[in-house]
């Protein structure tokens, strides 16, 4: 049997009464409706049937006239099973048949039982009879029977409507024909969760839908399905209605998008009915390139001295699936395949741009460029050092030049020369002095450099601007 949809996207419908309100698309909510004055009942309905008619909208009888009718040879078509709220209401579709070659021009009575192989309790009769007390002005038929259909509206449901009920038709004139099989009412107190269906997994960027629904549907009712946690900027939320032979529910369609960052969020389904709740709820796995890949270096990029081990480890913030591939670059020339570089033994050629790679199945990652600075003790093949002065009161200037290397630095004012030694310390690549000074005799004379306990001796000339 097809489904009757009712689509309603990202839109709230407004009407001129509150209590004809249709749903919206948030919450697929489906209020009372306003009373209509007395409904015309379908054709061929006894007369003495008008009197007992309840109050129902237009659309709902119309929503029942969309089942399709049932052709052929003698039957009854229904769900075999429903579930109901105690207080809310319930809908049992409902089909008939009969030979085509049967006339029904005088009418065909509608019958509807509670438990029909035992107590057999009346609780819908289209031709006056006295129905049970306990489903008086409750039990409404919403189908035609001329038209084949026979469904059936109970409102106010007791935990007492729980049980099988069956269908029995009689031509007037003519033959009748009881159901061969009961559909089963089952009424809670309590809702069921609502059932999710979605995919396992869901892709960054690309179009998702995920389905939640509940077979409690009243349309007469506050009951409500209800998606939360989800973005509205990228969302849209679409409700339908199945009410058919094959069974009753309501659904709640969600078609939207993620992103990485909600990779391991929950999205909530809530059902409603009054202060009742159920909710269900599904984790996201959303499939994702490596995202904000990042280089450590241990120890620290300032404490690296040639003969230290230097590890550098690929990092990232957020990756699923799990990195698959790993891939090191020194100056842009590949150097590893692994997360962790390590370099043991480090030598001064090891300065140099350092970046990682990171792939999976969905895409790709890089991370910036690290730079490794090395520290070593100095063996220079010659040093010169030149240091312009002036005697009376100019501070000095010390310029040091190594293997053909050049680094500068203006020390602070001395006055005297006299007496002070020179310790060179290597940073960014060059040799930046503290500490400066030297002895002379005149215009040349010796002067020494260190780093730690290693000295050099260094060729000294003294110039005057």
């Amino acid at each position: 049997m097809p489904r009757l949809r009712t689509l309603h996207r990202q839109r709230h419908w407004h009407s001129q009464s509150p209590l004809c309100q249709t749903p919206t698309s948030e919450t697929g909510h489906l209020p009372p409706s306003r009373c209509e004055p007395a409904l015309p009942l379908f054709p061929r309905t006894p007369s003495s049937a008008r009197g007992a008619a309840m109050c129902l909208p237009q659309w709902l009888i119309l929503l029942a006239s969309f089942i399709p009718p049932a052709l052929g040879s003698w039957g009854v078509t229904y769900p075999t099973s429903l579930q109901g709220i105690r207080g809310s209401c319930v809908v049992i579709p409902c089909t008939l048949s009969y030979p085509d070659d049967m006339a029904a021009d005088d009418g065909i009575v509608a019958i509807w039982y509670k438990d029909y192989d035992n107590q057999k309790t009346l609780v819908y009769h289209s031709a006056a009879q006295e129905v049970d007390a306990g489903f008086r002005d409750r039990a409404q038929l919403l189908g035609d029977p001329a038209a084949r259909n026979c469904t059936l509206l109970l409102r106010r449901l007791t935990l007492e409507d729980h049980g099988p009920y069956r269908f029995r038709f009689e031509i007037i004139n003519g033959d009748r024909w009881s159901a061969e099989r009961d559909v089963m009412l089952s009424v809670l107190d309590d809702l069921d969760r609502p059932s999710i269906a979605a995919s396992e997994e869901q892709t960054e960027g690309q179009t998702s839908t995920l389905q939640c629904s509940t077979p409690y549907f009243c349309p007469l009712s506050d009951t409500a399905l209800r998606w939360e946690g989800y973005d509205p900027q990228v969302s849209v939320v679409s409700g339908w209605v199945q009410l058919d032979t094959n069974g009753v529910s309501h659904h709640l369609t969600l078609t939207t998008s993620f992103s990485w960052k909600d990779h391991s969020k929950k999205l909530l389904c809530e059902v409603s009915y009054g202060s009742k709740k159920a909710t269900s709820e599904v984790v996201l796995r959303v499939r994702h390139a490596p995202k904000d890949t990042q280089v450590s270096v241990s120890p620290s990029t300032q404490n690296i001295r040639v003969g230290d081990t230097v590890s550098l480890t690929c990092e990232v913030s957020s990756s699923y699936p799990r990195v698959s591939a790993y891939h090191w670059y020194k100056d842009r020339v590949a150097v590893g395949s692994e997360q962790i570089l390590t370099l043991r033994g480090v030598r001064r050629e090891d300065y140099g741009q350092y970046h990682c790679e990171t792939k999976n199945d969905v895409g790709a990652g890089a991370a910036p460029a690290v730079v490794l600075y090395i520290f070593w003790r100095f063996q220079p093949s010659w040093v010169e050092v030149a240091i312009n002065a002036t005697i009376f009161g100019c501070e000095p200037h010390l310029k040091v030049l190594l293997s053909g290397v050049c680094c500068s630095r203006d020390p602070s004012a001395h006055r005297s020369i006299s007496h002070a030694s020179t310790n060179l310390l290597h940073t960014r690549n060059c040799w930046e002095v503290t500490n400066r000074g030297a002895s002379y005799d005149n215009n040349s004379s010796e002067a020494f450099a260190s780093q730690g306990e290693n000295k050099i001796a260094l060729g000294l000339a003294l110039t005057f601007p």
